[in-house]
């Protein structure tokens, strides 16, 4: 029996896929969905005892993993546009 299985090549790809723009070890990828409570500090520019106040708050939503604490992004970003909008003036809820 002969197999109709097409043998993929490179060259199958390279419309696809062209990854001649990035420098080595840079091609894009999806933002994590966690961060560190070290990366959120840094995101928000604020420091650890805000931060930590903000989670405790709920202002910010967070999970555990074994004994670290993992920020969610969507959480991080959707305070990040609440202060964008209080120091533009916006309505922010």
């Amino acid at each position: 029996m002969e197999s109709t299985m097409h043998q993929l090549n490179q060259s199958d790809f390279s419309e696809d896929l062209n990854t001649s723009r990035y420098r080595p070890g840079a091609l894009p990828h999806d933002p994590p969905h966690f961060y560190s409570v070290k990366e959120t500090c840094r995101i928000l520019s604020l420091g650890r005892t805000t931060v930590f106040g903000l989670l405790k708050n709920q202002v910010l939503s967070r999970t555990r993993y074994g004994r670290k604490t993992l920020v969610l992004r969507k959480s991080v970003d959707n305070y990040a546009f609440v202060l964008m909008l209080r120091k533009e003036g916006g309505h922010a809820a």
